[in-house]
């Protein structure tokens, strides 16, 4: 996948290593909005509208099931996303299953395999 998406994507992560990887990684494919803290990531979801949302599992004050929970009242028709190394938990599979994230994506993720990911979903939502 080369090229701008046009797509406006939240992702939050607690790990500032990813955030900055998150940046470099998708400068030139997506207009992206990273945050560290899900209070803050909130605040971003009440000032503006994202086509997709990326949220990390494992955070702390608040899980990334927890964070997509409340971006689904408050942007319903976002693409949610649940990241994490731990795929196989219950409460990861139920997120999926209940409709909280459309999927999850598995870390380590390669630039190429999301952008693809976020282009497919995009394209089945238009």
């Amino acid at each position: 996948m080369t090229g701008r998406l046009g797509l406006r994507v939240l992702a939050i992560d607690d790990e500032p290593y990813i955030v900055a990887t998150m940046r470099r990684a998708f400068r030139n494919h997506l207009d992206l909005v990273v945050e560290t803290d899900p209070v803050a990531a909130i605040a971003q979801l009440a000032r503006g509208a994202f086509d997709v949302i990326l949220a990390d599992f494992s955070m702390p004050r608040m899980n990334g099931v927890a964070f997509l929970e409340r971006a689904r009242e408050l942007q319903p028709r976002a693409l949610r996303y649940l990241v994490t190394a731990h795929v196989n938990t219950g409460e990861v599979e139920r997120a999926v299953t209940r409709g909280v994230a459309r999927a999850v994506i598995a870390k380590p993720w390669t630039r190429e395999a999301l952008l693809d990911l976020l282009a497919a979903g995009a394209a089945e939502t238009r």
